[in-house]
């Protein structure tokens, strides 16, 4: 950003990397809180809060930069930018504070009702792979945050034009925690138990917001959409349950990232026909992979259609049954995959 001649633009520019970059870096709080209740009208639609609205890095400039002058000419806080205030990308990323959540007070649905299945600087690394992906025979960028700084030094600042790249960097990560808090299983505590809940921001009048279920309102049961997408993830995540190397997430992530269109929302079957395939992928791609197992890079980035075909016969039973015995087993995801119901029986029988 520094690289920006007009220093009146390059504020705005540094101004509104810090608004977004706070506003993902609580993972354990609804992306729509990181911003003001006007600034969520424009962003997350107005009256709804549901909806993404930016279509790019100039309207998040042109919303964040707008709000900010307003509340300065009213005397109701600080404009960060105009007083010179920000830090570029790098001086960020080297904050060993980087995943500390400040303890500031939270609206209603706060951060101190859900829990995260990632930290922050490892979702950085899954933001990074979805926008410099790399072809499907190499891994791109590594999911593990001890080369957080390395990663974004190669794939972001060493490019031709780094001001895009940090723009188009910091858009998708708005886009992507938009995503991630809509579609992606979080710990909720509440009345004195905890569940995994899978549940977005909804706006009722300006005294009432509250979470309810993404896809259903069948709080109960085993049978609706919402509550079985949430089996899979959650079985997902307890057979991976490290921040590093989520490729389970990385996957449901692209495949939202790639297929989110505001104009055309993302259906409850497609999302979990997705999962489905994607679990057998791993099962019987790597897990338990007749021969030369297939990386995640290529089951989540590549060309489906060239993948090994499973051939079922006595000779492969009997390979799945030797990487079923104690001391073999790759991960414990071949084990629940049967117990959930409608995934188990279509998946094993083949």
């Amino acid at each position: 950003m520094n690289r920006i001649p007009e220093v009146e633009t390059r504020r705005q520019n540094i101004y509104v990397l810090g608004r977004v970059w706070d506003a993902c870096a609580n993972m354990e709080r609804y992306i729509q809180y990181g911003f003001t209740p006007t600034e969520r009208h424009s962003l997350f639609a107005e009256n709804d809060w549901g909806q993404f609205i930016p279509q790019d890095f100039e309207y998040l400039r042109s919303v964040l930069t707008s709000s900010c002058s307003a509340n300065s000419e009213d005397k109701t806080e600080d404009c960060p930018f105009t007083a010179n205030h920000g830090r570029t990308l790098l001086v960020i990323l080297h904050d060993d504070t980087l995943d500390v959540v400040n303890n500031v007070e939270e609206e209603s649905a706060g951060s101190e009702r859900f829990s995260s299945v990632i930290n922050f600087s490892n979702f950085l690394l899954h933001v990074l792979r979805l926008v410099s992906r790399g072809p499907a025979n190499t891994e791109c960028v590594p999911l593990d945050d001890k080369q957080l700084i390395d990663q974004f030094e190669l794939r972001v600042m060493q490019q031709a034009d780094p001001v895009a790249a940090v723009q188009r960097f910091t858009y998708a990560l708005l886009k992507t925690k938009y995503l991630f808090d809509q579609f992606i299983i979080k710990r909720e505590f509440a009345d004195g138990k905890d569940a995994w809940s899978l549940k977005r921001l909804h706006w009722y009048s300006k005294d009432s917001v509250s979470c309810i279920n993404k896809f259903d309102d069948n709080n109960g049961g085993f049978r609706g959409i919402n509550r079985r997408i949430l089996m899979l993830l959650s079985e997902f995540h307890v057979s991976t349950p490290n921040f590093v190397y989520k490729h389970w997430l990385n996957g449901a992530l692209r495949y939202l990232f790639d297929n989110f269109n505001p104009e055309n929302p993302i259906r409850a079957d497609a999302y979990l026909g997705y999962l489905e395939c994607q679990a057998q992928r791993f099962v019987f791609q790597r897990f338990l992979a007749p021969g030369e197992s297939v990386s995640y890079y290529q089951m989540i980035y590549g060309d489906l259609s060239i993948l090994p075909q499973i051939v079922v016969n006595e000779q492969w039973r009997e390979m799945v049954q030797s990487k079923l015995c104690y001391g073999h087993i790759e991960n414990n995801f071949v084990f629940k995959l049967p117990e959930l119901p409608f995934v188990g029986e279509r998946a094993w029988q083949r």
